[in-house]
């Protein structure tokens, strides 16, 4: 019986990560951008797989899946923003894909209230920030 419960824990996690990865690509489409939100989901489904096998191995070593997950999340953001020649939306897609493995790799250890401290808190940074730049508040890179 244990052993189904554990497998319907691991079953509920990657839900949530599916959902956490659908958050962060929207975050990026809401900037009137509509690709890559199943590279969102991907790699938060990805970086929680690799959480879990990385922690319920006979090893138990997280920090071989943690090291992993950065190293490749270092190299995608980098392709991305040196494909785009360091644009502005470059950045906020590796940005977002950072997210996406964060929130993946924290749901894969059960970090559950932090991961939806961070979902919470990235929506309301997300919402005052659009309502300034709407009040007219320019960046500096704007001006």
């Amino acid at each position: 019986m244990l052993d189904w419960l554990i497998l319907a824990d691991d079953i509920l996690k990657v839900i949530i990560a599916v959902l956490c990865g659908i958050f962060a690509g929207q975050l990026r489409e809401s900037d009137d951008n509509r690709e890559g939100v199943n590279s969102h989901i991907l790699i938060a489904v990805v970086a929680c797989l690799m959480t879990l096998v990385s922690t319920n191995t006979l090893f138990r070593e997280p920090g071989f899946g943690t090291f992993s997950i950065a190293l490749g999340m270092g190299l995608i953001g980098a392709g991305v923003i040196i494909s785009e020649r360091g644009s502005r939306e470059s950045i906020k897609l590796a940005l977002t894909l950072w997210l996406s493995a964060g929130l993946g790799m924290a749901i894969g250890a059960s970090f559950y209230l932090e991961v939806a401290s961070v979902v919470f808190l990235t929506y309301i940074g997300k919402i005052l920030f659009n309502r300034l730049t709407k009040s007219g508040m320019k960046m500096k890179s704007d001006q």
